[in-house]
């Protein structure tokens, strides 16, 4: 049966994930994973990085045993994987990815992370804090610091032509018409640096992981894996 870990995005958690591994399960041996600060999950004692996180990943792949698992990345999930197969090749499987950002400069890194004030959500979004602290506990506040300093890290550092003609895996982009934080253009521009990526963009689908049609994706995930 065929492995395959999902990760979920920046500020999320393997719970956000909980339907989709029941519709693949039926079909693969999923194995959810959160990147640590996340879920109620501690720091690392590490930097927060996006490097850092694809250690994480490269360390529950070795911990759990798994052979060359498939990949599905929601939104940095997708780029966390991406970022340990250019670094590692030989490591992971097939690789999914949705809703993953790939155009990375200071500008829009300062774009990004300009909501990502912990003191001003609460203060003026106090839903979304709640519902943050609800996913995370009291680790909602540093993650969101955290994020933002990934994302200006992104903004220096990040995923080049050259990085990405390494990687050797299949990769399927995927890219909700309505999302309305990633563009087609930098999408379509990354899968052409790339030895066997492929985009395909999903209709009716927003950024949310929480609105995508669940079954929808799930098939088309099993159907490329």
């Amino acid at each position: 049966m065929k492995q395959i870990i999902l990760l979920h995005g920046a500020l999320g958690c393997e719970e956000q994930l909980k339907q989709l591994k029941v519709l693949l399960e039926k079909e693969a041996d999923v194995h959810l994973f959160t990147f640590s600060g996340h879920g109620g999950k501690a720091f690392d004692t590490s930097p927060f990085s996006m490097e850092r996180l694809s250690i994480e990943l490269a360390d529950f792949v070795t911990s759990e045993n798994l052979s060359r698992p498939a990949v599905f990345g929601y939104s940095m999930g997708g780029y966390a994987a991406l970022t340990l197969a250019a670094a590692q090749p030989h490591l992971l499987g097939d690789i999914v990815t949705l809703g993953t950002k790939f155009n990375w400069s200071v500008e829009t890194a300062q774009q990004e992370s300009r909501f990502l004030n912990p003191e001003k959500t609460a203060e003026k979004v106090p839903a979304f804090a709640a519902y943050l602290q609800k996913l995370h506990g009291d680790y909602w506040a540093d993650l969101m610091r955290n994020t933002a300093r990934m994302m200006a890290q992104l903004g220096e550092n990040h995923l080049l032509p050259a990085d990405l003609a390494t990687i050797q895996n299949r990769v399927l982009l995927l890219l909700g018409d309505a999302d309305n934080m990633v563009t087609r253009e930098e999408t379509e521009a990354v899968q052409e640096q790339m030895l066997h990526a492929s985009v395909e963009i999903l209709n009716q689908t927003p950024h949310a992981i929480e609105k995508v049609d669940a079954g929808k994706l799930a098939r088309r995930i099993l159907e490329f894996i």
